[in-house]
Parts: C-alpha cells; structure tokens; sequence
C-alpha cells in the first residue's frame, strides 16, 4: 500500500518516528564519538551477518534475528549509545533489503515503499538509543559492571527496554494502518517474543564475559553457557516454524474457501454471457477503493468476497426474469429484488469472521434511502455495502446488457458523480474517481486473459476454467432459447413474427453477419427466402434455388445440417462480376415437419471456420423448435385459406368477398365497382354434357377471370354458375374495359365435349358509394343489372330466328337504370327477385 492510502493517523505517527529516528542519529554525532574502532566495525559486520537467520513471526512482513544480540554487545561492550544507534541503524536497513517481498501478476518483485525502511530503522534506533541509555544510567563506569548481580540486573532492564520500544512501536504502527486495537495487535503478535530477546541479552552477557574477563574460570563458565543460549534460541525457532507452518495452513485453508466462494459465485454467473466475468470485475474495483480508503483489514476481507457472492442470492431467481431482454414488470423486479435475501441467508450458514453477509445485504442500498430491500440511508448503510453496491454499478454501467449498450469509462463516471448523495456515497465515488486508472490496468489484464487459468493480481483466487464457464453458459443459451421458443404464450402470431423472431435469437447467439430462413415450395421444388436480415440482406431477399443447389438447397435435400460451407454457393449466384461481398462461412441447419425437410435457417459470417460443433448444435435446438410452430402455423394458415377459397376454382369463395367488400366500404372516401357475372345457359350444357365437364367449364372460366382482371382486382365465386370481380377504381369506365375483356375472351372460349359449342355471360355493374353503403345492397344493385341482361339475352335466344345478326345489348354502367331513355337498348323490367339454379353439382 502507497504512504498516501494510509490512514492519517498512521501517516503522522510514521512521520514522526522517523523524524525522532533522525533526531537521535544527529545529537549522538554531535555530542559522541567513537572510542574503540574496531570492535565497533567488528561488531558492524556481526550486524549485516546475522540478519541471515530469521525466525517470521505471525504478523506480516515481521521478523526476528540474531541482530538483536549484535545490538545487546554493542550496549555491553561500547560505552554511550552512538555505538548501539549506529549498530541498530545497519541491522534495521540490512533486515529491511533482506525481507521476502511478494510478487505481482506478472512475477515481478513488488516495489519496496519508502515508509517501511524508514520506520523499521528509526524503530531500531529508538529501542537501541533506549537500551544504551538505561545502562550508561545505571553504570556510569567500569567496576560496577562486573559484579555479577547488578549486571544481571542490568540485562534484565535494557532487555524489557529494548523489547518495549522496539515491539510498542511495530505494534502501534499495524494497528494504524490496520484501524485495529493496538493492545490486541501487541497480545497477539509480540507478547510470546519476550523470551526472545530475553535469550539474546543472555547470549550477548556470556559472550561479553568470555570476552573481557580475566578469569579463566569465569571464560569457560561463559563459554558453556553459549549452549544453552543457542539451544534457547533453536527451541524458539522450532517453535515458531511450526507456529508459521499452521498460520500457513490457516491461511490456505482461508484461500481455499475463498476460492470456492469464487468459483461458486462465477459459475451462477456463468449462466448469463452478459455478466460474464462479472464478479471479477467488481472484486478488483471493490478491493482498489476499500484500500484507497484505508479501511480495516476485516472489512477490506468482508468488501473482497462480498464483492465475489453479492448476487450469489440469483440462484433463487428464475432464468427466465433474470435474462429478459425487456423491461421487468412489478412482479418481475420484487421477484429480482428477493436476491438479496436470499444471498445473505445463504451466507449466514457460514458465519464469516468479517462483515461478508452486510456486504451483500447492502449493495442495492441507495445514499438517500430509496434503496432495497431495508431502504437505509446514509451512514446507517454498511461501508462495505456502499463500496460493493459502486464497483457493481461501475461495472454494470460499462458492460453490454441485454436492455442496454455499454458506456465507456468517462460516461458511466460522469453518471456516477451525478449520482453522489443520491445512490452511492460520495467519498466512495471520489475514491472510485481516482483508483479507476490504476484497476483499468488490471480489468485489462483479465480481459486479456480470458482463455488462460490464472491467478488474480494478488495471487488469492485463481479463476475457473474459461471451459468449465463456457459450458455452463452454453447449457443456459440453449434453456434460453426453449424458453423464447417455447414459453410465450400466444407469440409470435404469425409466420412472418414467428420467422422474424427465430432469426433475431439466432443473430444474438450465434455470432453471423446475415442469415435468413429458406421455406420448400413442393410445386415447383424450389427453396426461397421466406425472411432475411444482416448485411448483404438485399442478396438474400426473394433468393430463389432448386432444392438440392446451394448449400440451403443441399441441406434441405440431404436434410441433415452443415457448417463451416463457402457461403458462395448461397450468395454467389446474386453477385455481379467484379462485385465484391466478403461473406466467406456459412452454417445452415434444416426445418423439419417430421420427417420431411420444409426448409433452412442458414447463417453467413466474413469469418472462417467459426461455427464449431456448439453453435450448429444451437442452432439446430432454435430450428427444431421453430419447426414445430412453424408446421402449427402453416397449417392454421392453410385452414383459414380453405376457409376463404372456393374448392373447385380456388377462387376466393363467397365468404371471402362479402370479407373484402366490409373493409372497403368502412371507409367513406374511398371508392369501388363490383361485376357480377353469370353464365349463360350454363345449366343446359351442365345437364347436357354432365357435372364432370359442368365442373371443367367453372375452372376454366374462373382462369379466364383471373387473365382478364388486374392483380390488385380481386375475382371470387359468388355462387354457382356466378362470379364477382372487385375493381378498386372511382371511374366506371375501368370496369367497362374488364367487362369487355372479359366478353372478349369468352367469344374464343370453347369447351372439350362440343367446341361448336360457346360461352357467354351476362354482366351486372354497381358502385360505391353511388349504388349503396354497405355489401347487400351493393351487390342487390349489381345483381339487377346483371338479371336485366340475362332477360335480355334469354329474349334474343327465344326470338333467334327473326333477330338474326341482332347483336346482345351490352351491359349498362353507372349509376342509372333508366334503360328506356337509352338509344339502342330494349326496355328491361325489374329483375325478379331469385336464386340461381344454373349451377354445377
């Protein structure tokens, strides 16, 4: 951690240690100097020496060594304290270069802050000033020291002196950094070390003794008593490889469970590609901003793994409300706002010694009260909530979601500053605002390594399997789709929705750059574009191919699926010379009605060789069950045809007509004309030549019919022996030159049995609005014209003999039916009313 995330407190008593440090170093050169040389460089070799054995102690980066024995002779053998602070400065900046460092992502040594050396050598040269002090205090000159007694004394105190001050103010300064308790960091850390140094001073006596007395006696007792002094000590050290060896187990068991937390949290987050990576990201966002503001380590623990399972509560969530493209209804959101809850009451079976379970309660907590499920404001929210609930935001703002694209960085921090002291803390956000360029490095770092197994920055919690993730989104992609397909209700209603639909869910979860639907047509053996979409989709569109070319062609006759195809054989019969369409892949997958193929959804991409087996294998669930509906629809589309068509002629029928005729005459402004025809003496040649060709000479009139009219006309089979033909014209003329037609291509007509035998027609003409405002009295108006002709045609036929060469009146257009005030026109009477008997059986 940078000097500049410390706790201020922490910042201050760093700053002033080391300027004490520096205090005592300038008063002991000015007021002392140096009187016996060389044990004084003897004794500043002991110092860099015997940094090399070390016994770690349990809190972080701390250690014992056998400098502590170097410092005791200094005090013992050295008068006044420049000698001992000289000592403790070398041992203090040796130990500190010496100290195991710990790496980063990469596997590079991590950088050694300036603050550490300093505050370990000022700490050293304080507990040595100290020492020094309390002897030359008690011992002022050189025969008391030898009286045994006051010199065990002695080391009794410059021991307990040095032990203070040198773990006091280790102590004090984890206990800042930390925001812990200082007497529970120094009980649980330093305590036990007493009788470390304790065994150092007696080392440092026996070998002083051994040293400086004249009594032979007296050296050999000192001598031997280095034994048990370095028995102590290796004793100690045992002791505390063991110690160090089961905290080394606590803490891979810790690592260990933390890594199952992870894992089970990203394989719940594996079911959505969309949060995919998810809880990576908001760890490193939620761990960067908990160390920006310098919290305390349990909660720093708490804001990790309650970054990891915050939404672990999702299992409880249904799929279907979780990956919903749209917008969520009421119920949807409460029933998504219960994942809370049930995360913390899953994690509560745990019992986390840090605050894990007010981590995930609290991350949809809002700054101003307005949050869920407990509506907390302010301070009143857990700090680890807050932090958990931004990181997640920040990472939700700039990720792609299915109602959403994502923002770029800048966006979603101007979105976030917009929203201090409404949804998120506001020293929370400034904190995010500057850690954000420091974390990017890492996301990157993930992002880039998202097909490799690796450990996070920090070396605690590897990630999952890029496999083991991909198969469980696959397993969710594909109860997706079911569900889309499956479990809508009354969706889509119609083929075209149905087409559209399928081919949307394809495009999102199937990377491709166009595709489109090809349907059988069985007359003609022919596949062609029923639904396109993607680039290129005008080469695509009303795509026509016999069944068997192509790869949709091949597919739909072998009726099996293939992938990784050159995409030419769909598209390249569409491409002009020198054109240039960059679609190289194709995948395509058959439609099935059974056993029967009835057509293909083919996929296209500018890649190569990227459909693997995963993607035909979606592709194929979202066909079959298309293929289903689309079999369902066609076949209430084929009823509701034969429900509006005539079965002999295949002409719209009756019901159809009056169907047509409604919808026109609902709108007042527009305008029509209707031609009802007859067939005259239809019902002699019916008797005469039987219904079997009766029924042949329907048919061919009514392709007569269809020749003769317009494709915007509609012809239909009103009854029997007549037909009505709907112009969509205002002028009455339009429906003279069909009436002609139509009389034209009758004269020609001639019929198997008898071809001296013709066919002609009596035609009746009425419009709307004019002739009336509804369907009835429409077509009542229409079938008097039709009935006056018919009269007169029968008339002609009855008086044949005497009006030979008299030609039949045509039929008389428009509104009037004043007939006698027309020159060349007999007088019709009113058309009874009646119901046509020349029909076919």
């Amino acid at each position: 951690m940078s000097f500049r995330r410390l706790p201020l407190a922490a910042q201050i008593y760093i700053g002033l240690s080391a300027t004490l440090g520096l205090f005592i170093i300038g008063l002991d050169l000015a007021t002392e100097r140096l009187e016996d040389p060389l044990v004084f460089w003897a004794l500043i070799g002991l110092a860099v020496v015997a940094n090399l054995p070390r016994v770690n102690l349990t809190v972080k980066n701390a250690y014992m060594t056998l400098s502590n024995t170097v410092v005791f002779l200094a005090i013992l053998l050295l008068n006044g304290t420049l000698p001992t602070v000289i000592v403790a400065l070398v041992s203090g900046l040796v130990g500190t270069v010496l100290v195991k460092r710990g790496h980063d992502a990469e596997g590079r040594p991590k950088p050694l802050t300036w603050y550490k050396p300093a505050l370990t050598m000022a700490n050293h040269v304080q507990a040595g000033f100290a020492a020094a002090w309390v002897w030359n205090w008690l011992w002022i000159g050189h025969a008391t020291r030898r009286d045994p007694s006051v010199m065990v004394l002695g080391l009794i105190l410059i021991t307990a002196t040095y032990y203070v001050v040198n773990t006091t103010g280790i102590s004090l300064a984890v206990a800042l950094s930390g925001k812990l308790p200082l007497f529970k960091v120094w009980r649980e850390n330093f305590l036990w070390t007493f009788a470390g140094y304790l065994c150092a001073a007696c080392f440092a006596m026996a070998a002083v003794l051994c040293y400086t007395s004249s009594s032979p006696w007296l050296q050999l007792i000192a001598f031997l008593a280095l034994a048990p002094a370095w028995m102590v000590h290796q004793f100690y050290r045992m002791n505390m490889d063991k110690l160090e060896t089961a905290s080394r187990h606590g803490l891979e068991l810790n690592e260990l469970n933390e890594r199952m937390i992870s894992t089970l949290a990203m394989s719940i987050e594996a079911k959505d590609r969309y949060t995919h990576k998810h809880v990576e990201r908001v760890r490193e966002y939620a761990n960067a901003i908990a160390e920006e503001l310098a919290i305390s380590e349990p909660e720093r623990k708490a804001v990790r793994i309650g970054a990891m399972v915050h939404d672990i509560g999702k299992i409880g969530v249904p799929e279907m409300i979780l990956t919903k493209p749209g917008k969520l209804t009421a119920e949807e959101f409460d029933r998504m706002k219960s994942h809370v809850m049930v995360g913390v009451r899953i994690l509560e079976a745990v019992r986390f010694p840090f605050p894990v379970t007010d981590a995930v309660a609290a991350h949809h907590e809002h700054w101003d009260g307005n949050g869920y499920p407990l509506g907390l404001k302010g301070e009143a929210i857990p700090l680890v909530g807050r932090i958990v609930s931004l990181a997640d935001g920040f990472d939700a703002l700039t990720t792609d979601r299915p109602y959403r694209k994502r923002m770029s960085n800048e966006e979603a921090l101007a979105l976030l500053q917009s929203q201090k002291g409404e949804y998120y803390d506001p020293k929370v956000v400034d904190a995010m605002v500057r850690v954000l360029p420091k974390v990017q490095v890492i996301i990157d770092e993930l992002n880039r390594a998202e097909e490799q197994v690796q450990a996070d920055h920090q070396g605690a919690v590897p990630t999952i399997s890029p496999e083991a993730l991909e198969e469980i989104a696959r397993a969710a992609e594909e109860a997706f789709v079911l569900a889309e397909l499956s479990l809508r209700p009354g969706r889509p209603s119609s083929r075209a929705a149905l087409l559209e639909l399928l081919l949307e869910k394809a495009a999102f979860m199937i990377p491709s750059t166009a595709a489109a639907v090809f349907l059988v047509d069985s007359r003609t053996q022919e596949v062609r574009v029923e639904r396109c979409a993607g680039l290129y989709s005008h080469l695509l569109e009303d795509l026509t191919m016999k069944v068997g070319e192509g790869v949709s062609g091949w597919v739909v006759q072998q009726n099996k699926a293939i992938a990784n195809v050159p995409a030419a054989g769909d598209v390249a019969r569409r491409v002009e010379p020198g054109q240039n369409v960059e679609l190289n892949t194709a995948l395509s997958v058959p439609l099935k009605s059974g056993a029967e193929c009835i057509g293909a959804i083919t996929l296209y991409h500018t890649g190569y060789n990227i459909y693997n087996p995963h993607y035909q294998r979606l592709l194929s669930t979202l066909a079959e069950h298309a293929s289903g509906a689309l079999e369902a629809m066609n076949q209430m589309e084929t009823d509701h045809a034969h429900s509006y068509t005539d079965s002999l002629t295949d002409l719209p029928n009756m019901r159809r007509i009056i169907r047509h005729m409604e919808k026109l005459t609902a709108d007042p402004r527009g305008a029509f004309q209707i031609l009802l025809l007859d067939l005259n003496d239809f019902k002699r040649l019916n008797d005469t030549y039987g219904h079997r060709e009766g029924d042949q000479i329907l048919r061919d009139i009514a392709k007569l019919l269809r020749s003769s009219a317009r494709t915007e006309e509609l012809v239909g089979r009103y009854a029997g022996d007549e037909f009505v033909i709907v112009c969509h014209s205002r002028n009455p003329e339009d429906a003279q030159r069909v009436a002609s037609r139509i009389k034209g291509g009758l004269a020609h007509y001639r019929f198997a049995p008898n071809e001296e035998e013709s066919i002609s027609t009596s035609i009746g003409v009425a419009s709307y609005p004019e002739d009336g405002t509804d369907w009835r009295s429409i077509l009542s108006a229409a079938d008097r014209r039709m009935y006056r002709e018919k009269l007169a045609y029968q008339q002609i036929r009855a008086t044949g003999a005497t009006l030979v060469g008299t030609a039949i009146p045509q039929t008389t257009l428009g509104p009037s039916e004043n007939h006698a005030t027309e020159p060349g026109r007999l007088p019709l009477p009113d058309a009874p009313q009646r119901r046509n008997t020349d029909s076919s059986a």
